[in-house]
């Protein structure tokens, strides 16, 4: 097919993947890269530079997401092969795609558990450094304050050993919850290891650092339950 012109030529298994036929392609011409996720695009039509302007001759390969014709989303490896004719102008290219998205499903997966808390789902101290770098750079480029906040509860072991391990799960998880709620949408709230929290506030001012420590002690002072319609009262000590 060329991607300039239109006449493509579509294989069975390929209109099934795409959910469209190939009647729909030549009828819009456009349709194949308006198919591609937006996000994914800008790399596609790198390799749609290097086939037509650079007249590069060799198999490139994209791993990207489509748009189906019913709407689904799905990620795709597709190998782009440029035929050039004796006066070195593409003829056509071929493209063989195939459905890679439980692959990436399961590298998301890992990602995510490398990162994340398995217990509350907040990111966990490695993720909370690279927020910080993050955060670091941003601030020398643009001469804001960034803030770490440091959250330890008090008397914690004591709900475990009173109640059990499940129970003192609970907490924490309710405690990230309220911490969530009591940070500013652009914080980052993270889990730094047993009963000890960490917050990124970016972009912040004394007066933001104030009303966050107020909002925490407010949430954190109301009784949780916990296990069996038990309640206990937590205590936090903040630091930044």
């Amino acid at each position: 097919m060329d991607l300039k012109l239109g006449n493509f030529k579509l294989s069975l298994g390929t209109e099934k993947l795409y959910g469209y036929i190939e009647k729909d392609f030549n009828q819009y011409p456009l349709l194949w890269k308006e198919m591609i996720h937006p996000f994914d695009l800008p790399k596609v039509e790198e390799i749609e530079k290097m086939i037509y302007a650079e007249k590069k001759r060799e198999t490139f390969i994209s791993e990207h997401r489509i748009i189906r014709g019913d709407g689904e989303i799905i990620w795709v490896a597709a190998h782009f092969t440029p035929i050039f004719t004796a006066e070195n102008e593409v003829k056509k290219v071929n493209i063989f795609s195939y459905d890679i998205t439980d692959r990436k499903k399961a590298e998301e997966k890992i990602q995510h558990m490398a990162f994340h808390d398995n217990l509350t789902n907040l990111p966990n101290r490695p993720l909370f450094s690279k927020f910080v770098e993050k955060s670091l750079s941003y601030s020398k480029r643009n001469n804001t304050q960034f803030a770490p906040m440091y959250i330890d509860i008090d008397h914690f072991k004591q709900v475990n050993d009173t109640f059990g391990h499940n129970a003192g799960d609970r907490l924490l998880i309710e405690i990230a919850k309220r911490l969530n709620e009591s940070a500013r949408a652009n914080d980052v709230v993270c889990r730094h290891g047993g009963d000890e929290f960490m917050i990124l506030l970016d972009d912040v001012k004394k007066e933001d650092i104030e009303a966050v420590v107020k909002r925490i002690i407010k949430k954190l002072s109301s009784p949780i339950n916990i296990l069996n319609e038990n309640e206990v009262f937590i205590s936090p000590s903040v630091s930044v």
